[in-house]
């Protein structure tokens, strides 16, 4: 099946459309959401072999991730594609590009840009987590020193917040470094009700990425569902509109 084919197939439905929940977008970056059935949704005729044998679930929402990289592309390039995925399961972007593809319980995101402006991004949307349910989770997402440092906060929402921010985090930096990293890499050394946190490593990845570095986190609500996103800047490139 064509790009084409895919694109006109799935208009309807997995509907997207393109948002930016902050106050001032990013140049040259598309993100692109899709709500959709993933029991009802239908599938293409079609799917990547490593996908052959998952749940329906998960190949639906395969599916809506890929369809939500490709509207992104299609805005960014002119040109609708389906990004390939490689055998750590990251997606495989055509040249001059970044992005990456979350997905949470019938809600699907592509986040993608050109590479002369980032050299990473990442994006994840997760369910807000419960205090019980952080209670269990917080010695596998938090530091004993970010247990510290936000032991005035709401559990539930530090875990959600640094474990998403982590996810983004991790699918930015996995691509530049080329082997994985954990929870514990990095902490969540700031955050603001406005839509805007920090990531600090605590430990060194690379000669370039050192105990110390810090990232930008953007933050925000959409559909109930915690959305993060990194963005890395390629050198010499302003992050932010002007």
């Amino acid at each position: 099946m064509s790009s084409t084919d895919h694109q006109q197939m799935l208009a309807t439905d997995y509907p997207v459309q393109e948002l930016w929940p902050w106050s001032q977008p990013l140049a040259n970056c598309h993100l692109v959401s899709c709500r959709f059935d993933p029991q009802t949704a239908p599938l293409p005729a079609s799917l990547p072999l490593q996908m052959v044998g998952a749940s329906r679930r998960r190949q639906a929402e395969y599916v809506a991730g890929r369809h939500c990289a490709g509207c992104g592309l299609a805005r960014l390039t002119g040109r609708y594609h389906w990004p390939a995925r490689r055998t750590d399961r990251a997606p495989i972007w055509p040249a001059g590009i970044v992005g990456a593809i979350s997905h949470c319980d019938g809600h699907a995101l592509a986040l993608v840009g050109t590479s002369n402006r980032y050299r990473g991004l990442g994006v994840d949307v997760e369910e807000l987590i419960s205090d019980e349910q952080a209670n269990q989770l917080a010695p596998l997402v938090l530091t004993l020193a970010e247990r510290q440092r936000w032991a005035h906060a709401p559990l539930g929402w530090i875990v959600s917040l640094a474990f998403s921010a982590k996810e983004s985090l991790f699918k930015a930096l996995y691509p530049l470094l080329g082997h994985p990293f954990y929870f514990d890499a990095a902490e969540l050394s700031d955050w603001q009700a406005d839509g805007h946190a920090s990531l600090t490593l605590n430990t060194t990845l690379s000669l370039e990425w050192r105990s110390g570095h810090a990232f930008t986190v953007h933050h925000n609500l959409l559909y109930g569902r915690l959305l993060t996103c990194v963005a890395i800047p390629a050198a010499h490139s302003p992050l932010r509109l002007m």
